[in-house]
């Protein structure tokens, strides 16, 4: 139909074929259509049988095609054949770079096709875009994981710290309860000194009757003195006891709280990554769409 269009003039030879005219026209525009395009963008026309023109992107560069007859079996055959818009994905090894390719057809003024529209859009980085994305949400979804074995062992060393409390104050408890026995034994030996005092008291109010229980007597009183020492042995112990207990009791409240605040920032972890594999996603999908 058209042989060299950069040759041909709208007085010189579309002067009376609408159909050519249109397709001249639509050729004169493509610069126009190009600069529209904010990405790395092709645009060409072509009639049924060539490329009339051709615009090549930055870095989209399909070489010369104006001139060139239409490779049968492509995506331009395709369109004209259907007369619906047919799109493409094509890889970097056939221009350089990967680029979705859509062809539109063109009608003439009996509704018949007498060419296409071809728009070639550079997908280098919509491609880089989703292949950080998802390397972003393979990472989140990784981080999510770890998050959530990090609070799962959290939770559990938590509970091991609770037992460790309880185990805690029940020692705390058990000294107490031992105080107050040894309070009463305390008690107890006070009482059996006063009796060995009196006892001895007595005894010597007897004379040399009362000898043998003088002796008695102060058997008793020895025995309640190592009694009483006894007791104060044991007091001052569980005294350092109870006080090795109340500081593990408190650093035991300090590994709880420790293990709360750790527990509730994995869990905030885990949920912002959620989040961002959510979002990164989305520009996944949103790439797609280019």
């Amino acid at each position: 139909m058209i042989e060299n269009y950069e040759k041909l003039t709208l007085d010189s030879y579309f002067t009376d074929n609408e159909d050519s005219l249109l397709l001249y026209f639509l050729g004169k525009a493509c610069p126009l259509f190009q600069q529209s395009f904010s990405l790395d963008t092709a645009i060409g026309i072509t009639d049924r049988e060539n490329f009339l023109c051709y615009y090549n992107g930055n870095e989209l560069n399909c070489g010369d095609l104006e001139g060139k007859k239409i490779p049968h079996g492509g995506l331009i055959t395709k369109a004209m054949e259907s007369g619906k818009i047919e799109s493409g994905l094509m890889p970097k090894e056939t221009y350089g770079v990967p680029f979705k390719a859509s062809v539109i057809p063109i009608k003439g003024k009996d509704n018949k096709i007498i060419g296409t529209l071809n728009v070639a859009v550079n997908l280098k980085n919509q491609n880089m875009l989703s292949e950080i994305s998802q390397t972003i949400q393979s990472s989140s979804e990784e981080l999510s994981a770890t998050s959530e074995e990090i609070a799962s062992s959290a939770q559990i060393l938590l509970n091991k710290v609770l037992e460790v409390q309880d185990y805690t104050n029940k020692i705390m408890n058990s000294i107490n309860e031992t105080h107050k026995i040894l309070e009463f034994i305390n008690h107890i030996s006070k009482n059996t000194k006063l009796l060995g005092l009196n006892a001895a008291i007595e005894s010597a109010r007897a004379g040399e009757a009362g000898r043998g229980f003088s002796v008695v007597a102060n058997e008793i009183q020895k025995m309640s003195q190592s009694s009483a020492e006894a007791v104060t042995n044991i007091k001052n112990i569980l005294s350092t006891i109870n006080n090795i207990a109340t500081n593990l009791n408190e650093k035991v409240n300090e590994t709880t709280d420790i293990s709360n605040t750790q527990a509730s920032a994995t869990e905030q972890i885990s949920s912002s990554a959620e989040e961002l594999s959510a979002c990164t996603s989305n520009i996944s999908e949103i790439a797609k769409l280019v």
